[in-house]
């Protein structure tokens, strides 16, 4: 058993695949889980979840369960989660997505990467069906574009499918808690960057990921949280007017033709439903709080 790192989940209705996702913690030596409950149904996913949680217990596994009782996001649900761990002392910390699996030897590939000076390893990502790929993407801070290559005006991140962080990050404020759902880790790694922080994958650890396992692709839920998060990063990647208004430009452009196509291909107007009631909702916001653009230091 590893003492010196702690794994964190985040379960949203999905007990099958969040027990899946424990166990391959637990065959790969993780002693100690921080699962944070959001699937805010009075109980009955984690009624579902409770044999398998007590069967991890009796093999020796410290599961800490913090439920309450709503769904906090994942910005906040995983700050909650650090604040409960830095209470323990420095660890290492995994964060793993419910409907991922660590592929055996991918938790020591991750530690040595650590021990070498890394701040933030991430795994190569293994999606059923398709090719193993690097877990970096570049968001594009003006169109709000994800690409696989850095174009100019892009910032680097991994996806929040796996990550280990080295104890010095491991802090309770390392999301930015205005995102509910996403965009926490372009904001990470747009962070991170500015802080110098050293943030490398590891090839040769490998976690397999379904993808949007706990959230349906093309829901209002998904299409609404997907939309406020790119309005979001617009604001807070920017400094000063002139960049902001770019962003917003960019956005209004982008964001309608993105919407568009997703109302083709799920035959349905959900998209733009999503799109029209983030947009609202973040303008509303902003008007009432006066909130702009980022300052530069």
């Amino acid at each position: 058993m590893l003492q010196d790192i702690v794994a964190v989940v985040l379960n949203y209705r999905t007990p099958a695949k969040t027990l899946a996702c424990l166990h391959s913690l637990s065959a790969e030596g993780i002693s100690h889980i921080v699962l944070v409950e959001n699937s805010e149904d009075e109980g009955v996913a984690f009624n579902q979840m409770r044999p398998g949680l007590e069967a991890l217990r009796e093999a020796g596994i410290l599961v800490k369960v913090l439920d309450e009782g709503r769904n906090l996001g994942f910005a906040t649900g995983v700050n909650r989660a650090l604040a409960c761990i830095q209470d323990r002392g420095a660890e290492s910390v995994l964060l793993i997505n419910s409907d991922a699996t660590l592929k055996p030897g991918a938790l020591a590939h991750l530690l040595n990467a650590i021990a070498e000076g890394a701040d933030i390893a991430a795994p190569f990502i293994a999606v059923p069906g398709h090719e193993v790929k690097s877990p970096r993407f570049f968001y594009h801070k003006y169109l709000a574009v994800l690409t696989h290559k850095p174009l100019w005006g892009s910032c680097s991140y991994f996806t929040g499918a796996c990550i280990l962080l080295a104890p010095q990050v491991a802090h309770s404020h390392l999301f930015d808690e205005d995102f509910f759902f996403y965009g926490e880790d372009v904001m990470l790694g747009a962070t991170m960057a500015r802080l110098g922080k050293a943030c490398i994958e590891v090839p040769d650890s490998v976690v397999i990921h379904e993808g949007s396992g706990s959230s349906k692709n093309g829901s209002l839920f998904y299409e609404y949280h997907i939309n406020k998060g790119h309005l979001l990063l617009g604001r807070k990647l920017m400094y000063g007017k002139t960049e902001y208004c770019l962003a917003l430009l960019g956005r209004m452009l982008v964001l309608p033709c993105r919407a568009i196509f997703r109302c083709v291909r799920f035959r349905c107007f959900v998209p733009l439903k999503g799109l029209w009631i983030a947009t609202a909702d973040f303008f509303i916001k902003a008007r009432n709080s006066g909130v702009g653009p980022q300052v530069r230091p």
